[in-house]
């Protein structure tokens, strides 16, 4: 297994979207991981994790679903990655 050395949130793909993309991203070392969605205001839609994560390569799925259930329109969403060291941000586009 190769060595992390640096974070790293990979652009999400495809994208656009519809109905589903994959946010690929790198952990150098054990800790707290909370990657969520937001929409173009800023409102947060969705959480997708959050929690402890070891360290190495993860990937997550979001199919343009709210924290609610519904399924979001078309439009621009921000995916955040926050660890304990950064936060790392990452457009997608949800095409309906």
């Amino acid at each position: 297994e190769s060595l992390i050395i640096n974070y790293h949130a990979y652009d999400p793909f495809p994208n656009p979207f519809n109905p589903v993309t994959t946010l690929r991203y790198d952990l150098p070392e054990d800790g707290f991981v909370s990657i969520s969605v937001s929409d173009i205001k800023g409102r947060e839609v969705a959480t997708i994790l959050d929690g402890e994560q070891i360290a190495g390569s993860k990937s997550v799925s979001w199919t343009g679903i709210d924290q609610w259930g519904d399924l979001l329109p078309s439009g621009v969403y921000i995916c955040l990655m926050k660890t304990n060291n950064l936060i790392l941000s990452k457009k997608m586009i949800l095409l309906r």
